[in-house]
């Protein structure tokens, strides 16, 4: 999906405190002279000076001096100390409003008596926008021009420029914030604007091409983190919004319904991909941002648009895949992907009557990697995987997708048809080779 924009962030000019003179005088020693031996004046050389004389000298000098130093601490004080205190003040008034309006309207949202009157009316729009909104964040990146990628249409990719702009939900009260992985790829800066207007710089906890997601963690307080919702449950026909900062308007609310499910093969370089579709409306600068349902829970992260703007038709990775990569990045900082050492392709009626299959479901093995989990466990070219731990094998991604999700060296029991006949193999899988990551 695209690549996005962030505000400029603002600029903090630092200052230098000028140095502090401090004048000692040292009234105990008394010069003694003569009252006999009167030296005679010099010509043209000026009289000494006591030390006593020079004392009041600096005394007055301080005197002098202190209504500057007052005046100037004023100044300092009117000109930096203020604008600061009164920001902050602002930060914290714009916070606690948008958290009492979150937790307001998160609770009628979870008022079930309330849902069919909210649904009906269109209410919930309203207090979904306002229940997930202090989550979302714009996000802003500064990165060599090369490595940017722009949005990230399913045809194609935009034109290269150095900054890159999108968006992000905290799911961490704590500061940890999920978005798409091309939005801070190889990024030297990456800015993050909150919904209170804080601007804060971001690290990159890890992140996983793979399937475009990264983890992001900022040093904020008062945060408020939206909830996980369950992709799994959604039906066709749902009811869906889409946060985030389309050309740099953030705080942006779209609303649509799913279209579809498991959608595969949308974007070319994503090896792992089950995307809903939607016709909310996503565009540049939606890319990370969250998909959310009526109850305010995070079912999405949007990703990837048909073409270079909105045309209908938008593309989130499901929170069932966001969630499981997010932990492990959380925790981890990468992610170890199982790896089972097979070639796979989808089988269609007609292969399904070669091969003297029940229905054109299961994922056909066609090669098998010598020496690899598969091949150790005795599965073979031409064998049908229809199980894997127990779960339904329909497409050759959805085996993909439950060996990345295994954890490394877990053993699998693994179900396959071979001629026909259902055999049980006990595969233990392997790291996913480094040069395939």
């Amino acid at each position: 999906m695209s690549e996005l924009d962030s505000p400029t962030p603002e600029s903090a000019v630092p200052y230098a405190a000028g140095d502090t003179l401090a004048t000692t005088a040292n009234s105990n020693q008394l010069e003694v002279r003569s009252a006999i031996a009167v030296p005679l004046p010099i010509p043209n050389k000026p009289a000494p000076v006591s030390n006593a004389a020079a004392s009041d000298g600096a005394s007055t000098s301080l005197r002098h001096l202190t209504p500057v130093l007052l005046f100037s601490m004023l100044v300092f004080s009117v000109v930096y100390v203020a604008p600061f205190v009164a920001r902050e003040i602002q930060y914290a008034i714009t916070l606690g409003d948008l958290r009492a309006k979150s937790d307001m309207a998160r609770e009628q949202l979870g008022d079930p008596a309330l849902q069919t009157k909210l649904a009906v009316s269109g209410e919930a729009f309203r207090l979904v926008a306002m229940s997930i909104s202090p989550a979302v964040v714009q996000i802003h990146s500064e990165r060599p021009a090369s490595s940017v990628g722009g949005v990230r249409p399913v045809a194609g990719k935009s034109e290269e420029h150095t900054m890159g702009d999108g968006s992000g939900i905290i799911v961490d009260s704590s500061g940890y914030i999920l978005t798409n992985n091309h939005v801070v790829s190889q990024a030297k800066v990456i800015d993050v604007r909150l919904s209170d207007g804080r601007s804060v710089q971001a690290r990159v906890v890890g992140n996983d091409a793979l399937t475009d997601l990264a983890v992001l963690k900022i040093e904020a307080s008062g945060l408020v983190s939206a909830p996980w919702g369950d992709s799994s449950s959604l039906e066709v026909g749902d009811w869906v919004l889409a946060l985030g900062s389309p050309f740099g308007l953030d705080r942006s609310v779209t609303a649509g319904i799913l279209s579809a499910k498991g959608r595969r093969r949308v974007v070319d370089d994503l090896p792992y991909q089950d995307f809903l579709q939607t016709d909310a409306a996503v565009n540049p600068g939606n890319s990370g941002g969250p998909l959310v349902d009526l109850k305010g829970r995070v079912v999405g992260i949007n990703t990837a648009i048909l073409g270079k703007t909105y045309q209908g038709v938008s593309f989130a990775i499901p929170s069932d895949m966001a969630k499981g990569v997010y932990e492990r990045l959380k925790s981890e900082g990468q992610i170890r992907r199982a790896w089972l050492g097979v070639a796979l392709e989808e089988i269609d009626k007609k292969l399904a009557e070669q091969l003297k299959l029940a229905t054109a479901e299961g994922a056909l093995i066609i090669q098998v990697h010598p020496g690899h989990p598969a091949d150790k466990a005795g599965l073979q070219s031409g064998d049908v995987v229809v199980k894997w731990k127990g779960l339904p094998i329909k497409h050759p991604m959805d085996l993909k997708l439950r060996v990345a999700e295994t954890p490394v060296p877990e053993q699998v029991e693994v179900v396959a048809l071979r001629n026909g006949q259902p055999q049980t193999f006990q595969v233990t899988v392997s790291e996913r080779p480094g040069e395939l990551k």
